[in-house]
């Protein structure tokens, strides 16, 4: 695994989630995956075979943890330390007749030894069919991005969450393939 570390222009390049479920701070969270070997995995819109795609609405709060960050990343804004607790509804079901989705995820953003950032998803930390990354949004904004996926591949489950001041809104999005 490789990480790379720019102060000045707080860039990271995101690595592999390992048997832990982790990954890093990602200031620009594109619309790339961690891995390049998962980019065939993703159930996206256009990919033959979608049966159905339900909205998600994505509430909650981040407990911040005693970790403290390196100030240059404080007074950049997005301090994503702590417990991040997302409440999950279905908006529109879209037509999925069975949709599986979990009331409440609950990910903890820390600092390894190397002070580099890690998200864990703590209802199942050692499950590898998970992306998890969160980044800066703006002045004082946290986003996230925690995608799930079935053992299976035919199941996706996105989560994108913003913090500010504690306080998380956000949406999803559940994409059912054949």
């Amino acid at each position: 695994m490789v990480t790379l570390r720019s102060w000045k222009f707080l860039s990271i390049a995101t690595f592999a989630v390992g048997l832990s479920a982790c990954s890093v701070f990602d200031p620009d969270m594109g619309s790339g995956r961690n891995t390049p070997e998962n980019n065939n995995q993703t159930i996206g819109d256009e990919q033959e075979g979608l049966v159905c795609k339900a909205t998600l609405a994505v509430k909650g709060v981040k407990r911040p943890s005693g970790q403290m960050p390196d100030m240059e990343e404080a007074e950049a804004g997005c301090v994503p330390l702590g417990t991040w607790q997302l409440e999950v509804a279905v908006q529109d079901a879209g037509g999925c007749a069975d949709l599986n989705v979990a009331p409440i995820y609950t990910y903890e953003v820390s600092l390894d030894p190397a002070g580099q950032y890690q998200v864990k998803w703590l209802e199942d930390p050692a499950n590898t069919q998970v992306q998890l990354r969160v980044g800066q949004e703006g002045p004082g904004m946290c986003k996230g991005s925690f995608e799930h996926r079935s053992a299976d591949g035919k199941v996706s489950v996105t989560l994108k969450p913003f913090e500010q001041d504690n306080g998380i809104t956000g949406q999803g999005d559940v994409r059912i393939a054949q």
